[in-house]
């Protein structure tokens, strides 16, 4: 028992001795005992390990190699100071040139980059939009909707009766060459019922003419008014700041978002108004050619002493008359709308690019406060309210008619005939 007390003693004591501390600096001659300290002694050393694998890693490739993971290093490690900096060598640029210290003509303030902006949002005056115009025309247009549904009407009519009454005329007159009047007749009402239908698809299909389209105009309005905050925190400066300045994170600003609404609208209602430009120039064309057919002949019927015929022709005039009346002043503003989008168009089209691009960080943006959309956005609810208020009741009143003409022809025919007369010998171009 005591020799066997004895020799736990011992290894109790030379455990003790063998301590955490201890590295292996004292060997007690067991050779069976474990090498506790090896771990503790190697953990130092790991990352002097993966030190070495990389040195070595590097060490075996080539110089080009090793020059060009520097360079992208670099690049990566610089980046964001050298678009700072180059920011402000271009805003400062740009100060200059606008300053006239260096001269506009010169190549430097010539470049896109350092060209004063032209900003569509910063321009509008206050209570305005960029579709002001746009809104004005549309609420012009609106005034001559019911005699726009029924234009090609008086020229059904004249080619009606010219096919009555032009052989008499070459029985009375014989040798009268009346068959390029018949043809005019024919290209004039083809032409305008052509125009009617394209201006009756337009107001149909439009987002800001039915009610559907216009239901979904104001809900993008309003999910506009939704994302612009009320007032501008200091979370929404950093967020735009930081939007505005990262690259191919600038169409997520608010000022992008009131473009793109702009955009897309433009994108959507150019094709049908130019097409309508056209198909307006068409129409006035052979309108005026056949005045003229119409007027030679009604000369000629009063120099030979043919009144009847003369004052039918008289009244076919009127009707002609009225109708170019009503057709130029859609040319007019068609036009006006096609040139005002048209303009508007390629103004957002380089800008819309400075966001959509990554070149767009070093061109001059000159966005807009939150005040100032929020501002903007109000306007353009307020502009589609009114064109609402006033266009759907005329464009109801239309479909009235209309209906009602579908369902009793012959009576709703002769309702609206004498009605556009009498708005043909008044000069007048609304009839309703």
């Amino acid at each position: 028992m005591a020799v066997e007390y004895t020799r736990q003693k011992q290894l109790r004591k030379r455990y003790k001795t063998y301590g955490w501390f201890d590295h292996g600096n004292f060997d007690h001659g067991e050779s069976s005992h474990p090498s506790r300290h090896i771990r503790f002694a190697d953990r130092p050393r790991q990352p002097v390990t993966r030190r070495r694998s990389i040195l070595n890693v590097l060490g075996k490739l080539d110089p080009a190699s090793k020059m060009t993971l520097g360079v992208v290093g670099f690049i990566l490690l610089s980046a964001p100071a050298l678009v700072i900096l180059s920011k402000i060598s271009l805003f400062g640029v740009q100060y200059l040139c606008q300053k006239n210290i260096l001269l506009q003509g010169s190549g430097i303030c010539n470049h896109a980059w350092t060209k004063p902006s032209t900003s569509i949002l910063p321009s509008v005056p206050a209570g305005k939009t960029p579709l002001t115009t746009t809104f004005d025309e549309l609420l012009e247009m609106n005034k001559i909707s019911p005699s726009l549904a029924f234009v090609s009407m008086p020229l059904f009519m004249i080619k009606t009766n010219l096919s009555t009454i032009l052989p008499a005329i070459q029985s009375d007159l014989p040798g009268t060459n009346v068959d390029t009047l018949r043809k005019s007749s024919s290209k004039a009402f083809q032409l305008a019922d052509q125009f009617s239908t394209r201006d009756n698809e337009y107001r149909h299909s439009s987002s800001i003419w039915n009610v559907h389209g216009i239901a979904d105009f104001s809900s993008s309005i309003e999910e506009l008014w939704t994302a612009i905050p009320a007032r501008s925190d200091y979370n929404t400066w950093s967020t735009e700041i930081l939007n505005n300045n990262v690259p191919f994170r600038s169409d997520e600003t608010l000022n992008y978002q009131v473009l793109s609404h702009y955009d897309n609208f433009i994108m959507h209602q150019l094709p049908y108004i130019e097409d309508l430009v056209f198909s307006t120039g068409e129409a006035k064309l052979a309108i005026q050619e056949l005045l003229g057919r119409i007027g030679k002949l009604e000369n000629e019927m009063i120099k030979n002493s043919h009144y009847a015929h003369a004052d039918t022709l008289g009244i076919m005039r009127l009707s002609a008359n009225w109708t170019l009346g009503v057709v130029t002043r859609a040319e007019n503003h068609y036009r006006n709308l096609s040139s005002s989008l048209f303009s508007l168009f390629k103004r957002l089209g380089p800008e819309m690019e400075s966001y959509e691009n990554w070149w767009g960080l070093f061109a001059s943006r000159n966005a807009v406060s939150v005040s100032r959309l929020r501002e903007i956005v109000l306007a353009e609810s307020g502009q589609l309210q009114e064109l609402f208020a006033k266009a759907m009741p005329v464009q109801d009143a239309v479909q009235r008619v209309v209906e009602e003409f579908m369902q009793d022809e012959d009576e709703a025919q002769k309702k609206i005939l004498w009605k556009l007369e009498e708005a043909a010998r008044e000069g007048r171009l609304e009839w309703m």
